[in-house]
């Protein structure tokens, strides 16, 4: 997936985030994976939640139509959060769904704050490869955020961005910070407010 930010140049970085694999020695899967297949198969609900084109993984379209009207249905909770934690559990399943970017260096979350220099940003697709292209040389910190996970990815090392260089970045691993389990949650933490906004 290539990330274009309209600025003329060489830079290139790419990456691969870690992929699905397949369950092993299960002779029937625990309820919440036949829940969440039979949901992820039913081709009524497509717009919301489908299998990828390869059907090794889905990928969830409207999160927050997910949680609203399809997490209570099958998990009998809205909270699609809980929902990406719980299938974290299992062997073999990763959200894949980040938001990857090159910014100014600094510490994790500063992109956010950041107005005096470019940023370029892509997301992975869903074997968790991702491709910016297109980099103004210069040096840079890799940031990344998963929706439906607080807290920010920050890369250890600067990345330098030289004129027709490329960049391959091997297998990155972020865990979201987790200090205990959730007891009080408001919204869908993917930096948006469409759930709070009142449709008139």
């Amino acid at each position: 997936m290539d990330g274009a930010s309209g600025v003329s140049s060489d830079g290139e970085v790419s990456s691969q985030l870690p992929a699905p694999t397949p369950m092993q020695n299960s002779n029937s899967p625990p309820p919440f994976l036949s829940k969440t297949y039979d949901m992820v198969d039913d081709p009524s609900i497509d717009a919301v939640v489908s299998w990828s084109v390869t059907n090794n993984s889905f990928v969830v379209w409207d999160p927050p139509e997910f949680a609203r009207d399809l997490l209570p249905k099958y998990f009998k909770h809205n909270n699609f959060s809980s929902f990406v934690r719980q299938l974290n559990t299992y062997s073999g399943f990763q959200y894949t769904n980040a938001f990857v970017g090159l910014a100014l260096p600094g510490e994790a979350g500063s992109w956010q704050r950041e107005s005096k220099s470019y940023q370029f940003w892509t997301r992975a697709n869903a074997k968790g490869y991702f491709k910016i292209t297109n980099i103004v040389p210069g040096n840079y910190s890799l940031y990344g955020w998963v929706p439906g996970f607080i807290g920010d990815y920050k890369s250890n090392s600067t990345i330098t961005i030289t004129p027709g260089g490329v960049i391959n970045l091997n297998s990155l691993v972020y865990n979201p910070p987790r200090n205990g389990p959730t007891i009080w949650e408001i919204g869908f933490p993917d930096r948006l407010a469409l759930e709070f906004h009142r449709q008139v």
